[in-house]
C-alpha cells in the first residue's frame, strides 16, 4: 500500500511540475530577461578576453594543442598521435575541430583555446535555457548566475582542454 501510495504522490508531483512550467513567469515574447543577458555578456567576456595572450599553462593543455597540431602535421584524421605515438585516450572530436581552427588561424593558443572557450558560452546558454524550461525563469537565471560565477568554470573555458566542450556537448544532449 505504501509504494502504490508513493507511485501517486510522485505522479501528482510531475502534474505540479508540468503545471509550474507551463505557467512559468516568463518574458513576455519568450526573450531572454535582462539579467540573463547581463550574466551571458559577462560570462561571454570572461570567457573570451585575452584568450590570445600569453603562452598555454600547464601539461594537459600544451599535450591537448599538441595532438591537435600533430593532426595537420601528419596529416592524420583517423589517429590521433602524440609525440609521434598514436594515442587512443581521448575522444577525437575536440581534436579535430581544434585541429580545423589551427588550420584557419596558426598553431597559436588562440586556436587551442577557443573551442572551449566557445563551448563555455554554449554552456552557459545551454543551461538558462534547460533549467527555464524545466524549473521556470527565475531560477533559471539563478542557476545562470551559479554557473557564471563558478571561478573554476571559467578557468576552464579559458583552457586548451576537451573538459568543457564534454560538458557543453553534453548539456545540448538533454
Amino acid at each position: 500500500m505504501c509504494c502504490f501510495l508513493r507511485i501517486i504522490n510522485n505522479h501528482a508531483c510531475l502534474r505540479d511540475l508540468e503545471q509550474r512550467v507551463t505557467e512559468s513567469d516568463t518574458t513576455p515574447g519568450g526573450g531572454w530577461p535582462p539579467a540573463a543577458r547581463w550574466l551571458m555578456a559577462f560570462g561571454a567576456f570572461a570567457c573570451l578576453v585575452r584568450l590570445w595572450e600569453g603562452d598555454l599553462d600547464m601539461w594537459d593543455g600544451i599535450w591537448h594543442a599538441d595532438v591537435a597540431r600533430q593532426i595537420l602535421v601528419t596529416g592524420d584524421w583517423v589517429t590521433m598521435h602524440s609525440n609521434g605515438i598514436p594515442t587512443f585516450v581521448k575522444p577525437p572530436l575536440y581534436f579535430w575541430v581544434t585541429a580545423g581552427l589551427m588550420h584557419v588561424l596558426g598553431p597559436t593558443s588562440l586556436a587551442a583555446r577557443l573551442l572551449p572557450a566557445l563551448c563555455g558560452i554554449l554552456a552557459m546558454a545551454l543551461t538558462f535555457a534547460i533549467a527555464r524550461r524545466i524549473l521556470g525563469e527565475k531560477s533559471a537565471v539563478l542557476a545562470l548566475f551559479c554557473l557564471v560565477s563558478t571561478v573554476l568554470f571559467l578557468k576552464y573555458s579559458r583552457r586548451a582542454m576537451h573538459d568543457v566542450p564534454v560538458a557543453a556537448w553534453t548539456a545540448l544532449g538533454v
